[in-house]
């Protein structure tokens, strides 16, 4: 292969790449290194075929693009003429190996992505993957009760060609082994700290890595400080928690994704009920690096706001936000910001933003509201007006009042739009204490 620490410093021995795990550095390393079953796997990918389950998991919501596809739904429409070229399936389950054979054949095919935790029987195979991070050093990430089912995890990930994980992180914190087994991928890596550089949202980028010519790659990497690696059969890739990662499917791929669970239970607790963006993820990434003073009193201040009911009301995540903001300062965390001339001569702005957005909005977004039946209007003063339900009564501020008293069924977002002079922190936290009350109701469908 080509030299593969031309991006990604290379990694021979398991002390290095302990060194890597230590200060948060992504590294690629030989997958002979975790042992040699492993290597016994990755010359014979037919043990995974032969070993995964039945079923997948559906495709998740940074998979975007027209070709990824949930797995059921790929099931049900397996007959359409773009899908032909696999041929009469059986509904209740997809062969890994004919999918792979399917899609090395046909390099062109729309596939779906899949990602499926394998059986019992890969693991083992693989003698489980506790004994793997035992010999190497790396079960002190999570330490404890090595029968933990949930403390290390596999998954598989396979795709065809021409494939692509749009940008984003994951929100679990967890520590990536990635193992190649078949064909090749494109990593392209940015630390927790890029994040503001990335048009965020949630812990997703609004940026559509997968449309970059190689020059545009090369300038965006240049300015926010990101690194790439084309991982291919045989090598592994370590990723730290809370990395942004766009992975492009050069060839009909499979791989291995050995995750583990970093071992703070405050912080998992925080990580789960928090909003997540790219302050919590840039906030726990310090976390997790660090124990002192500053870092004790974020904690703290992030588990109190968890135990106030933090996701009991929408409007908690511009507090959330605030609060954040307060951590990075405490901790002298200076975030990357400002303009970007070359997002702005490669046209990466709101155009691309949107229709990624567009995609993610789709399957979450707010169901159609209505006001409730009988619900009255009636003055109260010159500011205000109250709404009236039986024998409650609810007041909200007099342009609310009227934008909802032509409107009695509407989309929150509509209302926003058409509404510009009132603030979306606004109208959110009015719709959702009248939803709360019982004053506006949800419309099926």
């Amino acid at each position: 292969m080509s030299d593969p620490s031309s991006v990604i410093e290379a990694v021979d021995t398991v002390p290095a790449l302990l060194e890597h795990v230590d200060a948060g550095r992504p590294a690629l390393f030989d997958a002979a290194l975790l042992g040699p079953r492993t290597t016994a796997l990755v010359g014979s990918w037919s043990a995974l075929c032969d070993a995964a389950e039945p079923w997948a998991i559906p495709v998740r919501p940074n998979y975007r693009d027209h070709r990824f596809a949930a797995f059921r739904d790929y099931l049900r429409t397996r007959s359409e003429p773009s899908l032909a070229g696999f041929g009469p399936l059986p509904a209740a389950r997809v062969e890994l190996r004919d999918y792979i054979e399917q899609a090395q054949a046909r390099p062109d095919q729309t596939d779906p992505a899949v990602e499926l935790r394998p059986s019992a029987r890969l693991l083992e195979h693989l003698d489980g993957p506790a004994p793997l991070f035992e010999a190497m050093g790396l079960t002190r990430l999570h330490p404890g009760k090595t029968d933990d089912a949930d403390a290390i995890v596999v998954y598989a990930y396979v795709a065809g060609a021409d494939q692509s994980s749009d940008l984003h992180f994951d929100r679990d914190g967890r520590h990536v082994f990635n193992v190649q087994l078949i064909g090749r991928k494109r990593f392209v890596l940015f630390s927790p700290h890029a994040g503001p550089l990335l048009s965020p949202i949630m812990q997703f980028s609004g940026i559509r890595a997968r449309e970059w010519s190689p020059s545009q790659r090369r300038d965006f990497l240049a300015y926010a400080g990101g690194c790439e690696v084309v991982l291919e059969p045989g090598w592994a890739l370590y990723m730290p928690p809370f990395y942004w990662h766009h992975i492009d499917y050069l060839d009909a791929a499979a791989g291995l994704g050995f995750r583990v669970r970093p071992p703070d239970p405050g912080l998992q607790r925080v990580l789960d009920r928090l909003p997540a963006n790219y302050l919590l993820q840039t906030i726990a990434a310090e976390l997790l690096a660090r124990d002192d003073e500053p870092a004790r009193q974020c904690r703290a201040e992030l588990e109190a706001f968890v135990d106030r009911g933090a996701r009991s009301v929408a409007a908690a995540y511009e507090a959330a936000c605030a609060l954040q903001r307060r951590c990075l300062a405490t901790l002298g965390v200076e975030l990357c910001g400002g303009g970007s001339p070359v997002i702005d001569s490669l046209d990466f702005g709101a155009p691309l933003f949107r229709q990624f957005m567009a995609g993610l909005v789709d399957d979450a977004r707010e169901p159609s509201l209505a006001l409730a039946p009988e619900l009255r209007f009636a003055p109260l003063d010159r500011g205000h007006v109250a709404l009236v339900h039986g024998e409650r009564s609810v007041p909200v501020p007099l342009a609310l009042g009227r934008a909802l008293l032509g409107r009695p069924r509407f989309d929150l977002d509509v209302l926003i739009a058409e509404h510009p002079e009132i603030s979306a922190t606004r109208w959110t936290r009015t719709i959702t204490k009248l939803r709360e009350r019982g004053f506006i109701v949800a419309l099926d469908g």
